[in-house]
């Protein structure tokens, strides 16, 4: 369901831990959870952010995202989940060019969606797709967040920018999709990656890999996720509401299995 943020947002725009209280009636630790948040884009109080606020309500984002929610949940068989929709940080300025002004996470229970007013709906879809992919992934494989591993994590980041590529179109795609030739993706491959595509998600290296941290290109992870479901789609049939439920191990063609270390 997509939760009322927009009403608690108009009480407590200044108040972030309290926001995310009411999302989350069980959160413990709510300042080291908004620091994590932060680090995906959820906003910081300040007149920005209250500006961003009221275009969205103006903008009336909370029922284009239920209407989304409503389509692909029947499109992929999806799965019911809280959908949090919140002010990006708009004064950061890196991430606002990097995203296109809207980013966002998913978890097992909730989506958090961060936005800034767009005058194109298909840049709110296409985040959309990308989380609720994730979301309904989660809900299928119902594995503990610390289980997934790096393979997990690339294929996570491939099939929903796909999803995005076959709903929204190629113009929607983020720009770590293509920022890195296949030659260059392979040499990657036979480098970092095949032999540690078991780390897992609570290990540094599956982030140092993922997110492209200490002296790795940045976002790598993402782009090795994409070209690896591109090369897939090259040999084999493809739809997002199918894949959406494939194995990792099932989405590698032969010649990135071979010599590949697999997580059990």
């Amino acid at each position: 369901m997509i939760l009322p943020t927009d009403k608690w947002l108009e009480k407590n725009l200044n108040k972030p831990l309290e926001i995310l209280k009411k999302i989350d009636g069980n959160l413990e630790d709510g300042k080291q959870f908004y620091k994590y948040l932060r680090s995906f884009g959820m906003y910081q109080p300040s007149r920005g952010a209250e500006e961003c606020c009221k275009e969205l309500v103006k903008d009336d984002v909370w029922s284009k995202v239920e209407i989304m929610f409503k389509k692909y949940k029947k499109l992929w068989n999806g799965v019911d989940i809280n959908i949090a929709i919140l002010p990006i940080d708009v004064q950061n300025r890196g991430l606002m060019r990097e995203t296109r002004g809207r980013s966002g996470i998913a978890f097992h229970d909730c989506i958090y969606l961060f936005f800034s007013p767009q005058k194109d709906d298909k840049e709110y879809e296409s985040l959309f797709v990308h989380e609720y992919h994730h979301a309904v992934r989660l809900k299928h494989f119902k594995k503990e967040m610390g289980d997934y591993t790096l393979l997990d994590s690339l294929m996570f980041e491939g099939l929903a920018e796909h999803a995005v590529k076959e709903y929204c179109g190629e113009d929607y795609l983020a720009a770590w999709c293509q920022s890195r030739g296949g030659k260059q993706l392979e040499g990657y491959w036979e480098k970092w990656f095949k032999n540690k595509l078991g780390l897992k998600k609570n290990e540094q290296a599956h982030d140092d890999l993922l997110f492209g941290k200490r002296g790795y290109p940045k976002l790598l992870g993402y782009s090795m996720g994409y070209y690896l479901i591109e090369q897939f789609k090259k040999e084999n049939s493809f739809s997002t509401a199918k894949a959406i439920y494939l194995p990792p191990k099932k989405l590698l063609i032969k010649k990135f299995f071979t010599n590949a270390q697999m997580p059990n």
